[in-house]
């Protein structure tokens, strides 16, 4: 019956609804006041499973490990979402950084083609030369966006940070990833 529903409104309220009861009849009225507290149930019962993985999410059991690159949008995002998680509470154990260029050996990097005892041309030399350089503006452009995802560190001082570097080709195959993995927690 509409009778409890319409007691727990204020007596405008009531007036509408008996007004628009008859015009429609009371039979809609309590079918309307039926699906308003199955409404009710349901976003109760969410209510409270939301609750309940929320505080799972809290616990010490769980930790949130956020995984970016060192490209300047996604530092941006992986900066914002751990600002988020800070402001609710939430643990974080580590970031992975993943794709990172790491400077390349020191000394000319065409050495180690006459090391080799090769004689290569010009252009051979003027090309692993070219590459020597682009390796070493990606690997100096990446640490300077990683010093901005630490500028971004307020609550994650302790945080744990784990570089992958970039590979020559993608994680296709299981040697590849056992090579992450390594990387990730260690040989």
């Amino acid at each position: 019956s509409m009778a409890p529903f319409l007691g727990l409104l204020g007596k405008g309220s009531q007036l509408v609804f008996n007004a628009i009861g008859k015009i429609t009849g009371g039979e809609f009225l309590d079918d309307l006041a039926g699906f308003i507290a199955a409404i009710n149930d349901l976003f109760g019962g969410f209510t409270e499973r939301a609750k309940r993985v929320s505080e799972a999410l809290r616990s010490p059991d769980v930790a949130f490990v956020l995984v970016t690159s060192p490209d300047p949008m996604a530092i941006e995002e992986i900066n914002f979402f751990a600002e988020r998680l800070r402001a609710f509470a939430m643990p974080k154990d580590a970031f992975v950084v993943n794709r990172v260029h790491v400077p390349a050996p020191d000394g000319d990097p065409t050495d180690a083609l006459r090391a080799a005892g090769l004689t290569p041309s010009a252009e051979l030399l003027a090309a692993v030369a070219q590459a020597g350089d682009d390796a070493r503006l990606l690997a100096v452009r990446d640490a300077q966006n990683l010093t901005r995802r630490r500028a971004g560190d307020a609550g994650d001082k302790d945080a744990l940070v784990v570089q992958v570097p970039a590979f020559d080709g993608d994680v296709h195959d299981v040697r590849a990833l056992a090579r992450v993995g390594e990387l990730l927690v260690g040989a």
